[in-house]
Formats: C-alpha cells, structure tokens, sequence
C-alpha cells in the first residue's frame, strides 16, 4: 500500500471566491460581548443563510470580524449559526438580539448538546 503525503488542497485557487478582506486589522476597541451586540445592532451580521447560494458571502462577512478579533468572531459565528437554525425553525430571532450554539450535532448521531440564549 501506498500513502499518499500530499496535502489534499493545494494552490491559492481554492478560496478565490471568497473576497479577500478590507478594513481595518486591529481589535475592536470594546469587550468581546458588547462588541457582538454593536454588531448585531449595525446589521453585519444579517448574513445570507446556508444554502442559498451564497457561502462566499457569508463566510467574507464572517472573515472580515475574524481578521480584526478572533473572539468577536467565534461568537459572530454562534450568532449566525442560532439565526439559520432558527429559520430552519420557520421563526424570526427577535430584533436587536444575539444568540449563540456551539456545539450541537444533527441526525441522531449520538448525544449532542444544543445550547441556545437570547439577549
């Protein structure tokens, strides 16, 4: 048997889709909570929802507050994530809200824990 050491992807080409992003670098100047909330309030974060047809976008959107503050953007993710779950769910999330999942699993593949909060 022969394994193969390559690396699956290669080359720059595989998230030209993806723009690359803008603005600025540093971290947002406020704690981590309250800079998801201003986010939420601005609009940013009313991203297009999973399948429909416009991944680059969101994960763009998703980019741009992680190249600035890595822990905005783990909880901008778990934001995102609520929302599409809820309109999965046919409901709206409440305006001016943020919301939050991690760690959830679908299917029944075993035990999983879906944590979701509002604020």
């Amino acid at each position: 048997m022969t394994i193969d050491h390559r690396p699956a992807v290669t080359g720059t080409g595989v998230l030209d889709p993806v723009p690359a992003p803008t603005g600025p670098t540093e971290p947002f100047p406020a704690a981590p909570g309250a800079t998801l909330t201003a986010v939420v309030a601005a609009g940013e974060l009313d991203l297009p929802l999973p399948g429909a047809g416009a991944t680059a976008t969101r994960w763009a959107r998703l980019a741009r507050i992680a190249r600035r503050d890595l822990p905005v953007a783990r909880l901008a993710e778990g934001h995102a994530d609520a929302v599409a779950i809820l309109a999965d769910l046919h409901r709206s999330p409440a305006p001016g809200a943020s919301y939050g999942v991690w760690a959830s699993r679908s299917g029944g593949q075993g035990p999983g824990k879906v944590v979701m909060g509002g604020s």
